[in-house]
């Protein structure tokens, strides 16, 4: 063999390496939908989701899809509102034919579409926390969060931890806030904590100022946090505005580091619940690949979503593009699933297990680890 033809068959053998990786041209994509809020209030939270979906749909077809074929995924804006979810939903299980639909980012919207989801035989995979969930949903919804049970036993610890023993939880007035109040409130009984008064917030609303002074008037010493970025945001800022003193213990919206372009320095002091696991190998492979695709640090948001799309590749390379079989291939899956967001074992009810971190910020926007 002549150097010239020995090169060329370096080449060749190659090349046919490389085309056996990449999805075939002409193979129609396995589509997987996306119900979640990409206007409106809650837009960040979507916006963060796409941004971890966009990395790892290029990933995957990068490595050559599920056998030879890419996946696709169909973006819908649900706004985080029950009835243009459920719209949604029928548009993309009826008109797109997916049969696993990702992003659905809040309990409300995950209760108001899941029977009718199960009904159509379509995979429901959510960041959806609330307790009521699992009671309410079928099979074909996983909940791949946690349980809000989990969070409101972890704020009680944290105010055990401080020694603070008069309480008010502050809560978004929805599934997710109600579901966190209530367990934190059970919680804090059983932790010898006495919850002085329940204060909810209206969503989207623009003015906390009466909410703030009575909670000033009862001069705790912890709040329980549970509120989304935009609402939160304005709660914290009226709170520093006002001179409402008390450690406010926040949940795992909080823990995040883009809160500080919403909350600035209101958020100075607040201990806050990170789920996952960003000290793990997986985690550092993401966020390593998340940091060179968009030169920024990721979200947790972001990490949940990356996870979701792996998840669904894996479901249907084993189950088929079906609802019945990515739902039976899913819990299979989750067994022994690690990703970027931690470990994916779900209970009897599709929840997956929570696990915290504590984090503190601290002047000049920095999340610092708390020890339990």
């Amino acid at each position: 063999m002549t150097k010239r033809s020995g090169i060329l068959t370096t080449v060749l053998v190659v090349l046919a390496m490389a085309l056996s990786a990449a999805p075939s041209r002409g193979a129609t994509p396995y589509k997987i939908g996306f119900s979640g809020p990409l206007t409106g209030d809650g837009a960040y939270y979507g916006e963060a989701s796409k941004e971890g979906i966009e990395l790892a749909v290029e990933e995957i077809n990068k490595a050559g899809g599920i056998k030879g074929v890419p996946i696709q995924v169909v973006y819908e804006d649900d706004r985080n509102n029950t009835a243009d979810a459920q719209t949604v939903l029928l548009k993309l299980a009826q008109i797109d034919k997916v049969p696993l639909i990702i992003g659905i980012n809040t309990s409300s919207v995950t209760m108001a579409t899941c029977k009718k989801a199960q009904e159509l035989g379509v995979v429901q995979y959510s960041i959806g926390s609330n307790p009521k969930i699992g009671q309410s949903c079928s099979d074909y919804s996983f909940l791949l969060q946690g349980n809000d049970l989990e969070q409101g036993l972890e704020f009680a610890k944290i105010g055990q931890s401080l020694k603070l023993d008069k309480a008010v939880v502050v809560y978004m007035n929805n599934d997710y806030g109600i579901g966190n109040k209530n367990a934190f409130v059970d919680s804090a009984k059983k932790a010898g904590i006495q919850v002085l008064a329940e204060v909810p917030l209206q969503p989207e609303g623009k003015d906390y100022r009466t909410e703030v002074l009575r909670v000033k008037s009862l001069n705790p010493s912890l709040v329980a946090f549970v509120a989304y970025g935009a609402e939160g945001s304005v709660f914290l800022r009226q709170a520093k505005e006002l001179g409402l003193q008390a450690a406010f213990v926040g949940d795992t919206n909080w823990g995040d580091d883009s809160m500080w372009k919403l909350a600035g320095d209101a958020l100075v002091g607040m201990i806050a619940l990170q789920a996952g696991a960003h000290t793990s190998p997986a985690y550092q492979k993401y966020a390593a690949a998340f940091r060179a695709k968009y030169k920024k640090d990721p979200s947790i948001w972001s990490e949940y979503f990356y996870d979701e799309i792996y998840l669904a590749a894996k479901a249907i390379e084993m189950g088929g593009y079906t609802g019945a079989g990515i739902k039976e291939a899913t819990k299979k899956i989750c067994a022994s699933f690690v990703g970027a967001s931690g470990p994916k074992q779900l209970d009897a009810r599709n929840y997956v297990r929570w696990s915290f971190d504590w984090v503190k910020w601290t002047a000049g926007g920095k999340l610092v680890p708390v020890s339990k």
